[in-house]
C-alpha cells in the first residue's frame, strides 16, 4: 500500500490523473452483488452462470459467486466476478474482459495460482468505484 501511494503521489506531481492508473480504479464484490447497483452490470445478469459467462467455472452463478463465502476458490470466484463486471463497466479497469477471463479459466486449471490470480483481481477491484 504505501508502494502504491508514493506511485500517485509521484504521478501527481508530474500532472497525470490518478484515473490514469488502472489499478486504481475498480468496485468491490460487495458492491457488484447489491441489487440496487444490478443496473450497473452490463452484458451480464445475476443469474447468468460461471460456465455461460466465462467459458468455465460450472452451473454456479455469479450472484452466488459474488455472495460466497470462505477462502480459496470461493474468494476467487467473488473477485472474478468483480473483475469481469468492472472490465465492462469501469472505463479505467486494469483488465479486459477477455483478460479476466483468461486469468480466471487459468486459474480453475491450475489450482496452484488461485491465490495469486485472486490477490491480483482483489487489488484492481479495491479501487475507487466511479459507479453509481
Amino acid at each position: 500500500m504505501k508502494k502504491k501511494a508514493v506511485v500517485l503521489a509521484a504521478a501527481m506531481l508530474l500532472g497525470f490523473s490518478t484515473y490514469s492508473f488502472g489499478w486504481d480504479v475498480g468496485c468491490t464484490p460487495g458492491y457488484w452483488k447489491q441489487t440496487q447497483h444490478f443496473d450497473s452490470w452490463i452484458g451480464y445478469t445475476p443469474d447468468q452462470t460461471f460456465q455461460s459467462a466465462f467459458g468455465c467455472g460450472g452451473s454456479t452463478t455469479l450472484i452466488e459467486g459474488l455472495n460466497a463465502n470462505g477462502g480459496g476458490l470461493y474468494a476467487l470466484e467473488r473477485q472474478a466476478v468483480a473483475a469481469l463486471l468492472n472490465s465492462k463497466a469501469v472505463s479505467h479497469y486494469s483488465y479486459t474482459t477477455q483478460q479476466v477471463i483468461e486469468k480466471f479459466c487459468g486459474a480453475l486449471n491450475n489450482g496452484d495460482i488461485i491465490e495469486t490470480v485472486k490477490n491480483r483481481f482483489e487489488s484492481h477491484n479495491d479501487g475507487e468505484c466511479p459507479l453509481n
